[in-house]
């Protein structure tokens, strides 16, 4: 299992993320079965409480959510983007994380 500590917009956040294989049996891994929420909340309740975090479900700590709808020009945007990576990748301009890197460079 992979923990991230970061801060971002002046809070610490951190995030998880595990293999879907369970390593010693070789079989699938579910970590968020039905039913799962009971136990989480209970970890996520205990973590809090034992280290002095934030408990994420006050009420005090609740914030408006609003959908953000993407425009057309940006899909369009991202869409001419990805083609463009994968001519340049098909060509065999882009090899790796440093050329695509140069490549963006150079496009400006």
């Amino acid at each position: 299992m992979l923990w991230v500590r970061h801060t971002h917009e002046d809070r610490v956040e951190l995030h998880f993320c595990t293999p879907r294989l369970e390593l010693t049996s070789g079989r699938s891994l579910n970590i968020a079965p039905p039913g799962y929420e009971k136990a989480f909340d209970s970890l996520r309740d205990v973590m809090n409480q034992r280290h002095g975090w934030a408990d994420p479900m006050e009420l005090e700590r609740t914030q408006e959510v609003r959908d953000t709808i993407e425009t057309p020009t940006r899909a369009q945007g991202r869409d001419e983007l990805h083609a463009w990576l994968q001519d340049q990748i098909s060509v065999g301009l882009i090899t790796d994380r440093a050329t695509m890197i140069d490549a963006f460079t150079d496009a400006g």
